[in-house]
């Protein structure tokens, strides 16, 4: 996939987090990809993961629900008509935590979400969204997700000086998303990223990630800052 094809769909830190749709590839190779459909949740100021599952070919409905991404959708609609993939998506505003629909898709995925429903919230809040989408997949769909995780204490004080914890940020333990996924039949996850996290602007982020990928591939899973999971029902 090209660069300006992963920056439409990740739009920050698309080194490490191009990482997830490597993993999630494997998984989606082996379904077949006619007449299903697909749900983005939290789709965010990009074409987001909508906008690669569409370049697949597969039916996708893109959803934002939280207040602050008001236009969100009408800005996913511009990149998604850049790429000629706006006749394969279709636009909704719906709450993970009241996802108002029943075994109706085959996949369902979000990105960096989580973290910011909970925020302060215990793991209830969480548990709520993860069996709203449980609820949501047909038989045997499958959930794809990436989150920050809490790595290192390095991390923990960097992103409470200058990242997301100065809002109340939920990062999650591996122990937690494990155990948040445990009504699934199978739940297999990747971690990676370690610099790229303390990246201040896209160029630091993009020279940090490909360090990862060159020196921090074999560290301890729990260093790393994010997880990409794959979930099947």
């Amino acid at each position: 996939m090209t660069d300006n094809k992963l920056k439409d769909i990740l739009g920050w830190d698309i080194v490490n987090w191009s990482e997830s749709i490597k993993y999630w590839e494997h998984f989606i190779c082996q379904k077949n990809i006619d007449n299903i459909t697909a749900l983005e949740l939290g789709s965010g100021f990009n074409g987001g993961l909508s906008l690669w599952l569409a370049l697949k070919g597969i039916k996708t409905t893109c959803s934002a629900y939280h207040p602050s991404y008001r236009n969100v959708l009408d800005k996913a609609k511009t990149i998604h008509l850049k790429h000629g993939v706006n006749d394969l998506i279709d636009y909704e505003e719906i709450d993970a935590t009241n996802i108002p629909y029943t075994s109706k898709y085959d996949i369902i995925c979000y990105k960096s979400m989580l973290g910011g429903i909970v925020r302060k919230d215990d793991l209830k809040t969480a548990e709520n969204v993860v069996k709203q989408i449980y609820a949501a997949l047909k038989p045997n769909g499958m959930l794809l997700f990436a989150e920050n995780i809490t790595s290192t204490v390095i991390h923990k004080i960097l992103r409470k000086q200058h990242g997301s914890g100065r809002n109340n940020w939920r990062y999650f333990t591996i122990d937690e998303l494990n155990l948040l996924h445990t009504d699934f039949k199978s739940f297999e996850y990747l971690t990676f990223g370690f610099l790229g996290c303390f990246g201040r602007g896209e160029k630091q982020r993009s020279i940090l990630g490909r360090i990862d990928q060159t020196l921090f591939r074999n560290i301890p899973e729990n260093w790393n800052y994010v997880l990409a999971g794959v979930a099947i029902k």
